[in-house]
């Protein structure tokens, strides 16, 4: 079956912004109080004072493909259901709008997906172990990861030089992009999202 992306929070730092703009008075010895502060920051592009504050997540409804692509980003910690221990016969698949709009593409992927549930349940009841039978599974099989960092690597995975907020990003991992800007910009409003008060360094 396909599934939807979700976007689920974990933990935040409380008063983030209160936080981060606290210990940017340290380097700049600022009396501006907090959002001022915080302005000063980001346009002078000190992003490093985004460390102080912290987000955790779970992500569910993404392909192997997507949480392939997640894992690559340096300064997180992932935990990802693991297809070595986890049983999927059965597993839940994403259908991309590009196969999903055309009934025939369409077709072809869904049987695709039903042969390959079966091959792994036929090795499971061969004695295959979860660890091998895995190997005939596709990038479409849904999974679920955790993922905790800092705020200057969430910025930098949003906003970065490869950001997945861009529209070259693959459409999946922009949508998790998209859901996770939203808890940020709920959080920590001056830094992340549509009420942004600086631009995006270029």
């Amino acid at each position: 079956m396909s599934l939807m992306i979700e976007v689920t929070l974990v933990d935040i730092t409380q008063g983030a912004e209160l936080v981060i703009s606290d210990v940017a008075a340290i380097c700049y010895a600022s009396t501006k109080p907090g959002k001022p502060r915080l302005i000063q920051l980001m346009k002078k592009n000190h992003l490093a004072c985004l460390r102080f504050a912290s987000m955790a997540v779970n992500i569910t409804g993404v392909s192997r493909a997507c949480t392939h692509q997640l894992v690559r980003h340096a300064n997180f910690g992932d935990m990802q259901e693991s297809q070595r221990h986890v049983d999927a016969s059965g597993f839940g698949y994403v259908v991309p709008d590009s196969i999903s709009l055309d009934s025939e593409s369409l077709k072809v992927y869904r049987d695709t997906m039903l042969v390959i549930q079966q091959a792994y349940v036929f090795l499971r009841e061969k004695g295959v172990p979860k660890e091998d039978a895995r190997f005939v599974l596709p990038n479409a099989c849904a999974s679920k990861i955790a993922k905790v960092a800092n705020f200057q690597a969430w910025w930098m995975f949003l906003y970065g030089p490869a950001g997945r907020l861009q529209t070259t990003a693959q459409w999946e991992i922009r949508e998790v992009a998209q859901q996770i800007e939203s808890i940020l910009a709920e959080h920590a409003p001056t830094i992340f999202g549509p009420s942004r008060q600086v631009p995006i360094p270029q």
